[in-house]
This record gives C-alpha cells, structure tokens and sequence, in this order.
C-alpha cells in the first residue's frame, strides 16, 4: 500500500481504531513502520530486506556478547555438541566445522519443511550443506521421510549449470527448485519455519560465519523474503 492514514489502515485490516492505534505503535517502536509527518500522519512499512537489517543492527551489541561466550564455550568445553541450543534466541556461529555438524542434526530432526535462497557459487563451495557425502544422506534421509526441501538458486549466468547434488534430489516429489537470474547476497537457510540461518559475510560461503536465530519474528521476515524470492523465481530446464 506504500504509505496509509490510520482510517485506511483500520479500514482494510477490519480493526477498530483504538486498536489499530496500539497496533502501529507496537510496529514503530519495533522499527517495522515509518512515520510521516503529514496533515493527517502517515505510515510506510519498511522494505523486509531493510527489516532484516534493521533488527540485526539492534542486536548487534548482544550478538558480539554471544560471539565471545560461544567460542569460549565451543573451544573448551563443547568440543563436537551442538553450537545452539533451543533456549537460545539468536547467537552468532562463528566456527565452520561447527556449523556443518549443527545443520547435519538439524537435517535429522526436519519434520516439514527446509527452504534455502542460496547461489549457485555457494553450493560449489559448499555453502549449501548437499555437497558433503554425510549431508548429502542426511537429506536424502529427510526426503524419504517427506519433509518438502524448497531451494530458490541465484544463477545470473545461463552458462552457468545446476550442481550435481541437486539435480539429484529432483527424483523426489517433495523437492522443489528455482532459480533467480540475478543474486541481492542474501544466503538463508530456514527449518520447519522455526529456526533460520543467516550468512553474514560476502565471502566464500564455506568460509563465512552465520547468525543463526530461533527468533520468532526474525524467522518470520526470513520466511516472508523467502517466500518473496520463490514468487519471482522459475523453472530450469535440465
């Protein structure tokens, strides 16, 4: 709608303006709206890219806490366990090897559904965890089982071919992908619509640290960019 008066806003969602009131200012104090001072006000919903963003940056100075508290952790007293635990609300992973056996167990715990928007570039470097023989079972594994794996690829280039590793999964029904002629950078990986894993550096992917975050609102907007990129995405023929 871009930007909207409270009447309209109250108008179309079917809330009373009381409510619609209390609703808005819930969202600007969370950093969701934009104000504009107009004659009446206006509000503007930011952009869900910006969203994301928005929403790391305030919890940046938590996130660097949790950086330190996790490698310490990792590096004398967790050895080979899992680098979050559920209680946890959003840490950074900052160790690769730590990072592969975590979403190995993820992999072996799915019950509905793994949504990826990844590259082309990322999955060569293993990026996406399908290249490794233990990962590649562990997926095979979910599957079989049902679970839906829904993988949206960057690929800018038409010279530039489908990995291996998931052409091989297209034998299944449950297995869906789609590739976008362009790539913004942004790398997600998101389990059962509950947990999501954020690159958070340009470089190789095999390399970079994540965010990873039970945070229902963060994996909301994850799911909602997601579900934004599949709407564009199409079918490649291989």
């Amino acid at each position: 709608m871009d930007k909207s008066k409270v009447s309209t806003i109250a108008k179309i969602t079917h809330l009373d303006r009381a409510e619609t009131y209390r609703s808005i200012t819930q969202l600007e104090e969370k950093g969701f709206l934009l104000k504009i001072l107009a004659n009446p006000v206006e509000y503007k919903a930011v952009p869900i890219k910006e969203l994301l963003q928005i929403l790391f940056d305030k919890q940046k100075t938590e996130v660097a806490q949790i950086q330190k508290d996790a490698t310490r952790i990792l590096e004398h007293s967790l050895g080979q366990k899992e680098i979050l635990q559920e209680e946890e609300r959003t840490i950074y992973a900052p160790k690769v090897e730590m990072i592969y056996q975590a979403i190995e167990k993820e992999l072996y715990k799915l019950e509905r559904s793994a949504d990826y928007l990844t590259s082309v570039r990322s999955v060569q470097e293993f990026g996406l965890p399908l290249f490794r023989e233990k990962l590649r079972d562990a997926y095979h594994d979910a599957l079989k089982r049902g679970v839906k794996v829904t993988v949206v690829l960057y690929k800018p280039s038409k010279e530039e071919g489908i990995p291996e590793c998931l052409k091989e999964l297209t034998q299944y029904k449950n297995f869906l992908l789609r590739v976008l002629p362009y790539s913004d950078g942004v790398i997600l990986s998101i389990f059962d619509d509950r947990k999501v894993w954020v690159t958070t550096s340009t470089e190789r992917c095999c390399e970079s640290s994540r965010i990873v975050s039970n945070n229902p609102q963060i994996v909301e907007l994850a799911k909602s960019y997601f579900e934004m990129a599949l709407e564009t995405a199409a079918v490649e023929n291989m």
